[in-house]
């Protein structure tokens, strides 16, 4: 089969753009740690967050590509009249505010697509101890 100039220009154009669609760093994971909560209460895991109303709970989030390389991030919750999600301090350091109870879901996004989507619980404020 002989394959004119331009088909063989074609050809070599889709080689090459399928090769370099190959090269893209993808998503590949987050690390969530230094959880700060008050005596009152919260947590932030990758199974949830939690948060009593009228509370702050802070916690250092980084996402990485599949080349180890920090990724660019943000947050949002899908209903922020329950939960707000703030960055504090530093790009990775993140605060958790309860605004009112209930339960709404928190969506990250690392690059440009969500990659976790966690379940966000505003409780009732316990009594201090």
């Amino acid at each position: 089969m002989k394959l004119s100039g331009r088909s063989l220009s074609g050809l070599l154009l889709a080689v090459a753009l399928s090769s370099l669609a190959g090269c893209v760093a993808e998503y590949d994971h987050t690390d969530i740690g230094q959880v700060r909560a008050s005596v009152l209460g919260g947590r932030v895991d990758r199974q949830g967050i939690s948060v009593p109303e009228g509370m702050i709970v802070t916690a250092h989030i980084v996402s990485y590509n599949d080349d180890n390389n920090i990724m660019p991030m943000t947050f949002r919750a899908l209903d922020p009249a329950i939960i707000d999600v703030s960055n504090v301090i530093s790009d990775h350091d993140f605060a958790f505010i309860g605004l009112k109870q209930g339960t709404t879901d928190v969506e990250l996004r690392a690059g440009d697509r969500v990659v976790l989507v966690i379940q966000a619980v505003v409780g009732p404020q316990p009594t201090p101890p």
